[in-house]
């Protein structure tokens, strides 16, 4: 897969926007463009899209266990417990719609 385009974030400071020729965009932070050595027409194998999915995905759980804890002190189990549920929301698939028979 290839990257179409990278380019800084407009709205959060430090944050890249990863275009892939399949139309996916991945919310990266500069440590992850950096560390990958990312760059526009980069060719990326499977191995290397999926560490990369994966570090996007963590560093976004980074990013709101931060804001969680920004807003007020709280333990590790709510910490874990919200965290969870956030991505399990994200992980769920959409419905697929009733088979017309």
């Amino acid at each position: 897969m290839r990257i179409r385009k990278l380019a800084p974030s407009g709205r959060v400071e430090g944050r890249w926007l990863c275009h892939l020729e399949d139309g996916t965009i991945l919310r990266l932070g500069e440590s992850e463009v950096v560390a990958f050595g990312l760059g526009t027409g980069k060719e990326l194998d499977e191995a290397e899209l999926s560490a990369l999915t994966e570090a996007a995905r963590a560093a976004q759980v980074r990013e709101k266990a931060v804001e969680l804890l920004s807003a007020r002190p709280l333990s590790r189990k709510e910490l874990v417990e919200k965290l969870t549920t956030l991505v399990k929301k994200d992980d769920k698939a959409p419905a697929e719609e009733p088979k017309a028979e």
